[in-house]
């Protein structure tokens, strides 16, 4: 049975800082499976699957999600498979419970498992990446699982989950020092700046982004807390706008807006407009000043107003889902999971295209956001994962609205909002797919503990 919920704190996140953790030892609250959990966290957060430089790419460079200590298992997957271990011990000491999110994510991983299986029957000779897709799934699925059957007390929990973003935060920082401003990733941007961080990294950092954002329009910090957060969002956007990561720049800035929304307005605009100011400022007359090209071309670029491979790549990839579609079926039901993907002579070639394997003539796009899911699953499919997802949304607010604690609340919503936006690109990377699950486990694991599941 897990713990009811904490009453509301009137002192915000300072009412944290109460060693829950060390509280959670002593009482041996902490057993063998949430170590397990907070291990495999900190392996995930640690460790990049993308190369962080381009000569490290090239030549081959291994991290933990590659290197294989068996045939097909990585050292993640066997670290995910000990974790579920230690799981299966522990419930021999008792019954076993159903987390709240359970429904929402069987319906989302039957429904793409359904789509496969009528794929199959019709273009089962053109599944040639099956396996890497089903791996992304399962990955996804674990991270679910891991995270949902976490049975910490409610405040060790958060504890945990804020590690999670402080190590996300750190190991980014760490990335774009050592390989952005005292090394050389190698990718050039548009203006002929060198990048700083190339990894998913820069994608992933839209949890701490969320969860700092999120404290802050809930005002569940304090001012000098405040000032921390207004600057630690202003480095990530620096960061992403040097490297052009456009991908991070639209979603995380999309997240952030979306958090603003719980926010009184008088709150949201003291505090927008002094970003603004100090943006508009930088971005004329300060330090910004040359960033204001690439802004300018991180937007046009998203709406393929280039002339350069930015745009003729998007371009290249949505006349190639046309002309790899074999009738209505595959528009509505999808080719499949691992479906090849036939790309035109003018479609160019990218070093970092999905899947590893691809060549000229065989590399499945995913440049444009989403058009992998609407070709693996059809229009039905995203229209049904849109339905799953809004009915998750609809399950996370009703059970929010009894729970007294506002920092269970703003944490929840912040994970809520940041799951579906990695599920994004859940076919694209592993640790993606793996923050996704657990971003979703993440939340109904807080859920579980709302006052209707522990009555």
């Amino acid at each position: 049975m897990h713990e009811p919920h904490a009453a509301a704190d009137p002192q915000g996140v300072s009412a944290v800082v109460k060693h829950p953790v060390l509280e959670a030892i002593r009482g041996r609250t902490i057993d063998a499976y949430g170590c397990a959990v907070a291990g495999l966290l900190l392996l995930a957060c640690w460790s990049s699957y993308g190369a962080p430089t381009i000569a490290a790419m090239q030549a081959g460079q291994r991290s933990l999600w590659t290197f294989q200590i068996l045939p097909g298992a990585s050292v993640v997957l066997l670290s995910l498979a000990v974790v579920i271990g230690v799981w299966c011990l522990s419930t021999l000491d008792g019954p076993v419970e159903a987390s709240t999110l359970d429904a929402v994510v069987a319906w989302l991983l039957g429904g793409i498992a359904f789509l496969h299986l009528l794929a199959v029957a019709r273009h089962a000779p053109g599944l040639l990446f099956e396996l890497l897709d089903i791996r992304a799934l399962v990955l996804l699925a674990a991270g679910y699982f891991v995270m949902s059957r976490l049975n910490l007390p409610t405040r060790a929990l958060l504890m945990l989950l804020g590690g999670v973003a402080v190590a996300l935060a750190i190991h980014a920082a760490w990335l774009t020092l050592r390989y952005g401003i005292l090394g050389d990733t190698g990718f050039a941007t548009s203006s002929g700046r060198i990048a700083l961080l190339v990894t998913e990294d820069a994608l992933l950092l839209a949890i701490p982004v969320t969860i700092a954002w999120g404290l802050l329009a809930d005002g569940l910090l304090k001012r000098r807390l405040v000032i921390a957060v207004v600057a630690f969002v202003g480095a990530v956007a620096y960061v992403e706008l040097l490297s052009l990561r456009r991908g991070a720049l639209i979603f995380i800035g999309a997240l952030v807006l979306m958090r603003s929304l719980w926010a009184p307005a008088s709150r949201v605009i003291a505090w927008g407009s002094l970003v603004l100011v100090v943006l508009t400022l930088a971005l004329t007359v300060g330090p910004l000043a040359s960033v204001a090209g690439d802004v300018s071309y991180a937007v046009r670029s998203s709406l393929l107003l280039t002339s350069d491979a930015s745009s003729s790549q998007r371009r290249g990839e949505i006349e190639d889902y046309q002309m790899n579609l074999d009738g209505a079926g595959d528009l509505l039901l999808g080719r499949g999971l691992g479906a090849v993907w036939y790309a035109s002579a003018d479609a160019p070639t990218d070093a970092v295209s999905y899947g590893g394997k691809e060549t000229a003539l065989v590399r499945i796009g995913w440049h444009v956001y989403g058009l992998d899911w609407l070709y693996k699953i059809g229009l039905i499919g995203v229209l049904g994962v849109v339905a799953v997802l809004a009915l998750g949304a609809l399950t996370v607010r009703e059970r929010l609205a009894t729970v007294d604690d506002q920092l269970v609340r703003s944490v929840a919503w912040s994970f809520a909002l940041t799951a579906p936006v990695l599920t994004l690109f859940v076919f694209t990377n592993p640790r993606l797919s793996l923050f996704a699950g657990l971003c979703f486990g993440a939340v109904s694991a807080l859920l579980d503990r709302s006052p209707r599941r522990s009555a």
